[in-house]
């Protein structure tokens, strides 16, 4: 009995839960309102800007020149196909006009030449001998003819051989002719395997070669230049800048040269020189260190300095036929345009006469 009892109880106690429960889910629910949407500010346009500056503002211009000999001489041997057998001097080296510099092999003309000095030799002895028989026969004529009962019949004998002397003589001499222009011949070849220096100067430059290479007549072997014709040279539109008698500063690598510009008629001592009037030519004044033959120099000129003056960046600055304007941020962050006035325009510089402050801020387009 008491059991049936607990079990009602149960029963009934879950029954009510379930009510309850279901009540619950069918009651209306309570109305939740959305998150209100978040506003974004609109993004503006970030411009890469520049600002006035006070500073100097310096217009120049730089110009090229180039160190090179007006009196030099480019050598070459005089036949091709031969093997070199010495070269007698070194780059840098002085020489004199005449000195022997370089040579081919010479022992096949070596042999050449010296059969032909003996056979010259011996013909001139021969001639030589002969010509004081001649001279012999001619006196002891000359005397007898003063001897009384000297007669024709024998004046014959003695001119015979006289004249025998006089044709042997003569075919000698034809003989030391044909000898010697042979021998010259000989001593030609032997000019073109050499090569001798035309001026007084300096070695500038050998070509390598080795044990192996031949002579090319068409290639220039040594090459020898005239120190004192070493010029710094310039041409172009800026030859103007250059007045005769005036000093400049010559920038080659990190050496700094003083030259002094030298009126075209200077150059007549030159042969290998036509003076243009188109040209500039700089003579050094002080070689502090060994300037090389095509050694590249630099000359700067001011051509006008403003200091303490307000510029922009060369392209913060926009042209509009005669007039000038930048770009500037207005107070609502947009880009709008502002005219102003300048000035000189060098060293990627512009100045700024008036429109804008110092500190002022452009956008750079």
């Amino acid at each position: 009995m008491g059991n049936y009892f607990r079990h009602n109880r149960l029963f009934a106690l879950i029954f009510v839960l379930v009510l309850l429960t279901s009540s619950c889910n069918l009651a209306p629910k309570e109305e939740v309102l959305p998150d209100a949407p978040v506003i974004q500010e609109a993004k503006l346009k970030e411009y890469k800007k520049a600002e006035v500056i006070r500073g100097d503002i310096i217009d120049k211009v730089s110009v090229d020149c180039r160190y090179s000999a007006f009196q030099s001489e480019e050598l070459a041997f005089g036949i091709n196909g031969l093997r070199i057998y010495n070269v007698y001097v070194e780059e840098g080296d002085y020489v004199k006009a005449g000195d022997l510099l370089a040579e081919l092999m010479m022992d096949d003309l070596k042999e050449q030449i010296e059969a032909y000095l003996d056979n010259i030799e011996s013909i001139n002895l021969k001639i030589s001998n002969q010509a004081d028989l001649r001279d012999f026969t001619l006196s002891a004529l000359s005397e007898l003819q003063e001897i009384e009962g000297f007669n024709e019949q024998l004046s014959s004998r003695y001119e015979s051989e006289i004249a025998n002397y006089e044709k042997t003589i003569a075919k000698l001499e034809e003989e030391l002719y044909i000898k010697e222009k042979r021998l010259n011949l000989l001593y030609e070849d032997v000019e073109k395997r050499q090569i001798i220096a035309g001026i007084d100067g300096i070695v500038l430059d050998i070509v390598e070669y080795s044990d192996r290479d031949f002579s090319n007549k068409d290639k220039k072997f040594i090459t020898v230049y005239n120190p004192d014709s070493m010029l710094f040279v310039t041409s172009g539109k800026n030859t103007d800048l250059f007045i005769p008698g005036d000093k400049v500063i010559i920038s080659v690598a990190d050496t700094k040269y003083s030259a002094v510009v030298i009126h075209p008629n200077e150059l007549s001592d030159f042969d290998d020189l036509t003076p243009d009037s188109n040209v500039a030519y700089l003579r050094v004044l002080d070689e502090e260190g060994i300037l090389q033959s095509n050694s590249k120099g630099i000359v700067t000129f001011v051509l006008k300095e403003l200091k303490n003056v307000l510029y922009l960046p060369k392209s913060a600055v926009h042209r509009d036929k005669e007039k000038s304007y930048v770009y500037v941020e207005d107070e609502g962050g947009f880009k709008s345009v502002k005219e102003v006035e300048t000035g000189l325009e060098a060293d990627r510089k512009v100045e700024i006469i008036s429109g804008l402050s110092e500190g002022d801020s452009v956008i750079l387009d």
